[in-house]
């Protein structure tokens, strides 16, 4: 399978950090704003606009179509020559239907045409769908397939923040001896550091098995090596008791990027296992998610990668922010 053209889209509003940090509904100690700057984005393209409180009523179909339209025109296919659709997503304007039933219309195919909407995959989305994708051009050979992914969040994580009135550093969230006070205190912290992390995006990829430049080989996967690492980062939607109210719940673990470079190191094993052990050094580029620069760093260090060689996701990382699945893909 090979990746015919890429095509991104982000929101027209722009942040940078510091716009943010002024826009922010509580003041920050210097702490907090180490951590928020230590992070390593610059500026961030947002579907939510925390200065009016507003968001676009279908902002992810709207953000997603512009980027598979694109993709169309840059490669002179017309909507008719793509025989599968698959939308990769977390957020959407809807619960039900997923994305891909909106970028049918949106985007101009026939109502007929194959699709799927993949939801909650996160950061391992982009594989996912590209082996969805192979699956099906290894039965049907021929055909073109387009694949989105939407990185747009910005609801959830600025959404979260509305009414905080402090924010304790983290070392004094640590010291609170009540443990639902704690927890409270962690959430708001967690939320806060979401709130400057996230920048909203989307990119459409067509593939295809005889046209292309990029060529797709194997994949790896690794899931829940432990039995509740699923918990160190997740989020969730929570009833409440009282009619129509519902609490959207994140969180973001400690040791998350420690458990990045074990999944990392597992993954890297099995590849040379079976291409051999110069795979990494010969690699040309490393095409890093972009969870913070302290991820970077540490797959950088951990296996001596040279800078030069992940630049593009520290670009990434410092233009758009994390996109969820999808921050690499921007560049």
């Amino acid at each position: 399978m090979r990746i015919l053209s890429i095509a991104t889209a982000v929101p027209e509003v722009k942040y940078s950090t510091e716009e943010l940090v002024d826009l922010f509904p509580a003041k920050l100690s210097n702490g907090i704003l180490d951590s928020i700057f230590n992070l390593g984005v610059l500026r961030r393209h947002l579907a939510f606009d925390p200065k009016s409180n507003l968001v676009e009523r279908e902002a992810v179909s709207d953000i997603c179509s512009k980027a598979c339209i694109k993709v169309l025109e840059k490669t002179g296919l017309q909507q008719k020559d793509i025989s599968y659709l698959i939308a990769a997503y977390d957020y959407n304007d809807f619960c039900v239907p997923g994305l891909s039933s909106l970028l049918v219309k949106k985007v101009g195919f026939f109502s007929h045409i194959r699709h799927l909407s993949v939801q909650g995959m996160g950061c391992s989305a982009f594989g996912k769908v590209l082996q969805l994708a192979k699956d099906y051009l290894a039965k049907f050979p021929s055909n073109y397939v387009m694949l989105c992914f939407s990185g747009v969040n910005s609801y959830w994580f600025h959404g979260q923040v509305r009414g905080i009135k402090n924010v304790l550093d983290i070392k004094k969230v640590k010291n609170i001896k009540d443990d639902k006070q704690r927890e409270f205190e962690l959430r708001k912290w967690i939320a806060t550091i979401q709130f400057f992390l996230f920048g909203d995006g989307a990119a459409s990829i067509i593939v295809t098995n005889d046209r292309g430049k990029l060529k797709v080989g194997d994949f790896v996967y690794i899931t829940n090596l432990e039995e509740e690492d699923y918990l160190t980062g997740y989020a969730k939607i929570i009833s409440l008791n009282k009619p129509f109210s519902f609490e959207f719940h994140s969180y973001l673990g400690k040791n998350l990027p420690e458990l990045g470079l074990k999944y990392t190191s597992k993954v890297l094993e099995l590849l040379t296992m079976k291409y051999g052990s110069k795979t990494l050094a010969n690699a040309k580029k490393w095409v890093v998610h972009t969870g913070s620069r302290k991820i970077l760093d540490s797959i950088a260090e951990r296996y001596s990668v040279n800078r030069e060689k992940l630049k593009e996701s520290y670009e990434v990382l410092e233009r758009y922010g994390n996109l969820g699945g999808q921050a690499y893909r921007l560049y």
